[in-house]
Protein backbone atom coordinates (compact mmCIF):
# COMPACT_ATOMS: atom_id res chain seq x y z
CA UNK A 1 0.00 0.00 0.00
CA UNK A 2 1.25 3.50 -0.78
CA UNK A 3 1.13 4.68 2.83
CA UNK A 4 3.90 2.18 3.66
CA UNK A 5 6.37 3.66 1.15
CA UNK A 6 7.97 6.35 3.30
CA UNK A 7 11.56 7.17 4.16
CA UNK A 8 11.05 7.94 7.88
CA UNK A 9 11.30 5.20 10.50
CA UNK A 10 7.94 4.12 11.86
CA UNK A 11 6.82 0.98 13.65
CA UNK A 12 3.93 -0.12 11.42
CA UNK A 13 2.96 -3.12 13.55
CA UNK A 14 -0.07 -1.57 15.24
CA UNK A 15 -1.09 0.46 12.18
CA UNK A 16 -1.07 -2.69 10.06
CA UNK A 17 -3.08 -4.62 12.67
CA UNK A 18 -5.68 -1.85 12.90
CA UNK A 19 -6.18 -1.65 9.13
CA UNK A 20 -6.32 -5.42 8.64
CA UNK A 21 -8.88 -5.64 11.43
CA UNK A 22 -11.01 -2.86 9.94
CA UNK A 23 -11.05 -4.72 6.63
CA UNK A 24 -12.32 -7.84 8.41
CA UNK A 25 -15.48 -6.20 9.79
CA UNK A 26 -17.54 -6.62 6.63
CA UNK A 27 -18.37 -2.92 6.30
CA UNK A 28 -19.14 -1.25 2.99
CA UNK A 29 -16.08 0.97 2.63
CA UNK A 30 -15.17 1.01 -1.06
CA UNK A 31 -15.86 4.10 -3.16
CA UNK A 32 -17.03 6.25 -0.26
CA UNK A 33 -16.36 9.89 0.56
CA UNK A 34 -14.25 9.63 3.72
CA UNK A 35 -13.05 12.15 6.29
CA UNK A 36 -9.90 11.03 8.11
CA UNK A 37 -9.56 13.10 11.29
CA UNK A 38 -6.23 13.46 13.08
CA UNK A 39 -4.38 11.96 10.13
CA UNK A 40 -0.92 12.63 11.55
CA UNK A 41 1.74 11.63 9.02
CA UNK A 42 -0.86 10.02 6.76
CA UNK A 43 0.14 6.46 7.57
CA UNK A 44 -3.44 5.16 7.52
CA UNK A 45 -4.62 7.17 4.49
CA UNK A 46 -3.39 4.59 2.00
CA UNK A 47 -6.14 2.14 2.96
CA UNK A 48 -8.78 4.54 1.65
CA UNK A 49 -6.78 5.28 -1.49
CA UNK A 50 -6.63 1.56 -2.23
CA UNK A 51 -10.40 1.36 -1.74
CA UNK A 52 -10.95 4.04 -4.42
CA UNK A 53 -12.41 6.45 -1.88
CA UNK A 54 -12.48 10.22 -2.05
CA UNK A 55 -10.34 10.67 1.04
CA UNK A 56 -10.05 14.04 2.78
CA UNK A 57 -7.57 14.17 5.69
CA UNK A 58 -7.26 16.74 8.46
CA UNK A 59 -4.53 17.28 11.02
CA UNK A 60 -3.82 19.98 13.63
CA UNK A 61 -0.01 19.96 13.56
CA UNK A 62 1.56 21.70 10.58
CA UNK A 63 4.77 19.66 10.89
CA UNK A 64 2.76 16.47 10.42
CA UNK A 65 1.00 17.89 7.38
CA UNK A 66 4.33 18.94 5.88
CA UNK A 67 5.79 15.46 6.40
CA UNK A 68 2.69 13.76 4.98
CA UNK A 69 2.77 15.89 1.83
CA UNK A 70 6.53 15.56 1.43
CA UNK A 71 6.21 11.78 1.05
CA UNK A 72 2.72 11.80 -0.49
CA UNK A 73 2.61 14.94 -2.70
CA UNK A 74 -0.46 13.74 -4.61
CA UNK A 75 -2.52 14.31 -1.44
CA UNK A 76 -1.98 18.08 -1.34
CA UNK A 77 -5.51 19.04 -2.53
CA UNK A 78 -7.06 16.76 0.09
CA UNK A 79 -5.13 17.53 3.31
CA UNK A 80 -6.24 20.40 5.55
CA UNK A 81 -5.16 21.88 8.87
CA UNK A 82 -8.00 21.67 11.37
CA UNK A 83 -8.37 21.72 15.17
CA UNK A 84 -11.25 19.44 16.13
CA UNK A 85 -11.84 21.41 19.34
CA UNK A 86 -12.99 24.41 17.30
CA UNK A 87 -16.73 24.51 16.65
CA UNK A 88 -17.74 23.59 13.08
CA UNK A 89 -14.07 23.03 12.27
CA UNK A 90 -14.87 20.74 9.33
CA UNK A 91 -18.20 22.13 8.15
CA UNK A 92 -16.68 23.80 5.07
CA UNK A 93 -15.46 20.42 3.79
CA UNK A 94 -18.98 19.16 3.11
CA UNK A 95 -20.72 15.91 4.03
CA UNK A 96 -19.01 12.53 4.26
CA UNK A 97 -20.21 8.95 4.01
CA UNK A 98 -17.63 7.87 6.60
CA UNK A 99 -15.79 9.68 9.39
CA UNK A 100 -12.61 7.75 10.23
CA UNK A 101 -11.49 8.66 13.75
CA UNK A 102 -8.68 6.30 14.69
CA UNK A 103 -6.23 7.22 17.46
CA UNK A 104 -7.57 10.74 18.06
CA UNK A 105 -10.31 11.11 20.67
CA UNK A 106 -8.19 10.28 23.73
CA UNK A 107 -5.88 13.21 22.82
CA UNK A 108 -8.62 15.85 23.25
CA UNK A 109 -10.10 17.26 26.50
CA UNK A 110 -13.72 16.97 25.33
CA UNK A 111 -14.32 13.94 23.09
CA UNK A 112 -18.10 14.37 23.40
CA UNK A 113 -17.82 17.75 21.69
CA UNK A 114 -15.76 16.27 18.86
CA UNK A 115 -18.16 13.37 18.30
CA UNK A 116 -21.12 15.71 18.24
CA UNK A 117 -19.48 18.24 15.94
CA UNK A 118 -18.19 15.68 13.42
CA UNK A 119 -21.39 13.65 13.66
CA UNK A 120 -23.27 16.46 11.92
CA UNK A 121 -21.31 15.88 8.70
CA UNK A 122 -21.39 12.06 8.81
CA UNK A 123 -24.00 10.34 6.60
CA UNK A 124 -23.28 6.63 7.18
CA UNK A 125 -20.49 5.36 9.44
CA UNK A 126 -18.47 6.89 12.27
CA UNK A 127 -15.46 4.66 12.96
CA UNK A 128 -13.59 5.01 16.25
CA UNK A 129 -10.46 3.35 17.57
CA UNK A 130 -9.26 4.64 20.91
CA UNK A 131 -7.38 4.18 24.12
CA UNK A 132 -9.94 3.20 26.77
CA UNK A 133 -10.15 2.64 30.51
CA UNK A 134 -9.07 -0.72 31.86
CA UNK A 135 -12.58 -1.27 33.30
CA UNK A 136 -16.01 -0.12 32.15
CA UNK A 137 -17.86 0.98 35.27
CA UNK A 138 -19.85 4.25 35.12
CA UNK A 139 -19.47 6.00 31.76
CA UNK A 140 -16.80 8.70 32.18
CA UNK A 141 -13.93 10.18 30.18
CA UNK A 142 -11.10 9.74 32.70
CA UNK A 143 -8.98 12.88 32.31
CA UNK A 144 -5.24 12.39 31.85
CA UNK A 145 -2.28 14.62 31.19
CA UNK A 146 -1.05 14.88 27.61
CA UNK A 147 2.61 14.74 26.59
CA UNK A 148 2.48 17.70 24.24
CA UNK A 149 6.09 17.45 23.02
CA UNK A 150 5.47 14.57 20.58
CA UNK A 151 4.16 14.91 17.03
CA UNK A 152 1.73 12.08 17.74
CA UNK A 153 0.37 13.68 20.92
CA UNK A 154 -2.40 16.21 21.58
CA UNK A 155 -2.47 19.99 21.28
CA UNK A 156 -4.04 20.49 24.70
CA UNK A 157 -2.60 19.88 28.20
CA UNK A 158 -5.33 17.38 29.08
CA UNK A 159 -6.49 14.34 27.18
CA UNK A 160 -8.76 11.55 28.36
CA UNK A 161 -9.20 7.80 28.69
CA UNK A 162 -12.93 7.17 28.17
CA UNK A 163 -14.45 3.89 29.28
CA UNK A 164 -15.90 1.58 26.65
CA UNK A 165 -19.32 2.19 28.17
CA UNK A 166 -18.81 5.94 27.73
CA UNK A 167 -18.11 5.51 24.02
CA UNK A 168 -21.18 3.34 23.52
CA UNK A 169 -23.38 5.81 25.38
CA UNK A 170 -21.99 8.96 23.77
CA UNK A 171 -22.06 7.61 20.21
CA UNK A 172 -25.71 6.63 20.75
CA UNK A 173 -26.49 10.31 21.41
CA UNK A 174 -25.75 10.96 17.72
CA UNK A 175 -26.19 7.64 15.91
CA UNK A 176 -29.09 5.19 16.28
CA UNK A 177 -26.89 2.09 15.97
CA UNK A 178 -23.60 1.64 17.84
CA UNK A 179 -21.42 -1.47 17.98
CA UNK A 180 -18.28 -2.87 19.53
CA UNK A 181 -16.22 -5.11 17.30
CA UNK A 182 -16.39 -8.77 18.39
CA UNK A 183 -12.75 -9.21 17.46
CA UNK A 184 -9.68 -7.18 18.34
CA UNK A 185 -6.72 -6.25 16.11
CA UNK A 186 -3.72 -8.55 16.32
CA UNK A 187 -1.68 -6.33 18.62
CA UNK A 188 -0.95 -6.37 22.35
CA UNK A 189 -2.61 -3.01 22.98
CA UNK A 190 -5.98 -4.61 22.17
CA UNK A 191 -6.95 -6.99 25.01
CA UNK A 192 -9.36 -9.86 24.58
CA UNK A 193 -10.59 -10.12 28.20
CA UNK A 194 -12.10 -7.31 30.27
CA UNK A 195 -11.44 -5.73 32.68
CA UNK A 196 -7.69 -5.52 32.26
CA UNK A 197 -5.10 -4.65 34.94
CA UNK A 198 -4.97 -0.99 35.96
CA UNK A 199 -2.31 0.82 33.95
CA UNK A 200 -2.73 -1.39 30.88
CA UNK A 201 -2.91 0.81 27.77
CA UNK A 202 -6.02 -0.87 26.43
CA UNK A 203 -7.64 0.02 23.12
CA UNK A 204 -10.96 -0.82 21.46
CA UNK A 205 -12.85 -0.34 18.18
CA UNK A 206 -16.38 1.06 17.81
CA UNK A 207 -18.68 1.45 14.82
CA UNK A 208 -21.55 3.96 14.87
CA UNK A 209 -24.04 3.82 12.02
CA UNK A 210 -27.09 5.63 10.65
CA UNK A 211 -28.59 2.26 9.68
CA UNK A 212 -28.82 -1.12 11.35
CA UNK A 213 -25.89 -3.40 10.53
CA UNK A 214 -26.88 -7.09 10.77
CA UNK A 215 -23.23 -8.04 11.00
CA UNK A 216 -21.84 -11.02 12.93
CA UNK A 217 -18.56 -9.13 13.41
CA UNK A 218 -20.26 -6.42 15.48
CA UNK A 219 -21.91 -6.47 18.91
CA UNK A 220 -24.52 -3.90 20.00
CA UNK A 221 -23.55 -4.55 23.63
CA UNK A 222 -20.27 -4.52 25.52
CA UNK A 223 -18.40 -7.83 25.58
CA UNK A 224 -16.22 -9.09 28.40
CA UNK A 225 -14.51 -11.53 26.04
CA UNK A 226 -13.37 -10.77 22.49
CA UNK A 227 -11.46 -12.81 19.95
CA UNK A 228 -8.14 -11.97 18.33
CA UNK A 229 -8.32 -11.31 14.57
CA UNK A 230 -5.07 -12.50 13.03
CA UNK A 231 -5.67 -12.09 9.32
CA UNK A 232 -3.20 -11.50 6.51
CA UNK A 233 -0.90 -8.50 6.74
CA UNK A 234 -1.13 -5.64 4.27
Amino acid sequence: MRHMKTAFTVDHTMNNARLVHLGSLGLELRGKRVLEVGAGLGLLTGLWEELDCEIVSTEARQENIDCNLHYHPWRKPYVFKRDVMQSHSHADLGMFDIVFCYGLLYHVPDPAFVIGDLGTICKELFLVESLVKSADGPPDIGERQEFMCGINQGLYPMGCTPSRSWYMQELRCHFPFVYLSRTQPDNGYFPMSWPVPVGYLARAVFVASRSDLPNLQLSPTLLMEQERYAGQTL
